[in-house]
């Protein structure tokens, strides 16, 4: 992932630039994913054709599995100054293994393999907290635009790997996540949650666990107790 975080870093500034600022509340998310995909069924689409011939027949490849999904996003949330709705972006990037295709039939001794994969998802949401305290509990309608990127791999028996082609898949999607944001202070916080999709999209379900930091003015009892504490430093 490591070819990835130039890109990253770019998505964050872009982010960064959408806070509106007249906002009462934001605040940025770090977080590690894990999950599975949806893609069992999937048809890919070649970016760039097999040189070998024998190949011809093989083109349309579907994924006969789902896979498993392990990465890292951001997430900007947003709090207007009543406190009652929430809206935000965020984006993730993930690599993605477990991946089985199924293909036209081919020479005999000769098979494709699953290479490397990784995917992104880009989101919107907008939701509301449910609970103000003594943590956050949060409920959002998450709109996604996603994809993965697979490398193909054709083998022959006699002579190993002959080629590599990258097929991709792209999607939107949507459905609900709940999570919670866990005062460590006043701006600092754990954020733990799990989206789950309703429809579309290449995240059949994600668990996350990060840390965010907020700039906080939420006007919620435990929000004030907290910044008259010891807390209130961090």
């Amino acid at each position: 992932m490591l070819r990835y975080s130039r890109a990253v870093a770019v998505a964050a500034g872009m982010l960064l630039a959408t806070l509106p600022a007249a906002a009462d509340s934001f605040g940025v998310q770090v977080h590690g994913i894990l999950g599975e995909t949806n893609l069992d069924g999937v048809e890919l689409s070649v970016a760039n054709g097999f040189t070998e011939p024998a190949l011809l027949d093989a083109r349309n490849l579907t994924f006969k599995t789902p896979g498993v999904m392990r990465g890292g996003g951001l997430r900007l949330d947003f709090l207007p100054d009543d406190n009652q709705v929430r809206f935000g972006t965020g984006l993730a990037f993930f690599e993605v293994s477990e991946l089985e295709v199924n293909y036209a039939p081919l020479p005999d001794d000769t098979s494709l393999k699953v290479g490397d994969s990784f995917g992104f998802s880009d989101e919107i949401f907008v939701g509301a907290e449910v609970l103000k305290g003594p943590v956050y509990l949060y409920i959002d309608a998450r709109l996604s635009l996603s994809a993965v990127f697979t490398n193909i791999e054709l083998y022959d028996q006699e002579r190993g790997l002959m080629g590599t082609t990258q097929y991709s898949h792209w999607t939107a999607g949507f459905g609900p996540r709940i999570g919670a944001l866990i005062p460590i202070g006043h701006s600092l916080t754990a954020d733990v949650g799990v989206y789950h999709r309703l429809i579309g999209g290449v995240e059949q379900w994600h668990a996350y666990v990060g840390l965010g930091y907020w700039d906080n003015g939420r006007d919620d009892e435990f929000s004030q107790e907290l910044k008259r504490s010891a807390r209130g430093d961090f």
